[in-house]
């Protein structure tokens, strides 16, 4: 539409559940300023990349997705325990937790207010994405994708030399560690499937 040309950020806030922190699962395309604003702005950040990167691959869509899909940038918001409440009879004020509503209000009017009081930050592809998480004591960590594949890689080798130094040292076999390693591809694997599957029925 003719208007989107006018929109300079979307925010989308859900409620998967009727409790639970206000989690920032998902931004637009080119997120890296707009995740460095997120992160000197929002006072409890609750938000990591992984969570973008295993919706991506979910049937599901919100209301931001119409706005993702045209180029828009913005955040999506979502609390999402208690989920036996969601599209019941239970999914009423009664069983909303204020806490939770608070939570999403706060990330709302501060992410405003740094909004309207300084200049937007660039956003789109050609920016490029982040990669992001909070921590404990409201701390966020954001790098760039080059530093997670160094990272990445570094964590690889660290890995290939442990399991090679437990076996020289005869604290374990091959054998047992194509075991372990079977066994982790499984459970990814089939934990994603469950989730998928489980996602779809709800």
């Amino acid at each position: 539409h003719p208007m989107c040309e006018d929109v300079g950020l979307v925010m989308n806030f859900e409620a998967r559940g009727g409790s639970g922190v206000a989690y920032m699962f998902e931004t637009g395309r080119g997120n890296a300023e707009l995740m460095r604003m997120y992160a000197d702005c929002v006072s409890h950040p609750t938000a990591a990349s992984l969570t973008t990167e295993i919706y991506k691959r979910l049937p599901n869509d919100t209301d931001f997705s119409f706005f993702r899909d045209a180029g828009l940038a913005g955040f999506n918001f979502a609390f999402i325990e208690d989920m036996h409440v969601y599209h019941t009879p239970l999914d009423d004020f009664d069983h909303l937790s204020l806490a939770s509503l608070q939570h999403e209000g706060e990330q709302a009017a501060q992410l405003m207010e740094r909004w309207t009081n300084h200049a937007p930050p660039p956003s789109g592809e050609e920016v490029g994405d982040s990669i992001y998480g909070s921590l404990p004591g409201d701390w966020m960590i954001i790098y760039g994708a080059t530093t997670g594949r160094w990272l990445s890689l570094l964590c690889l080798l660290a890995l290939v030399w442990a399991v090679h130094a437990s076996v020289t040292r005869s604290r374990v076999l091959w054998s047992e560690v194509a075991g372990g390693l079977g066994l982790a591809v499984l459970c990814v694997v089939g934990g994603s499937l469950i989730s998928v599957l489980w996602s779809s029925a709800l």
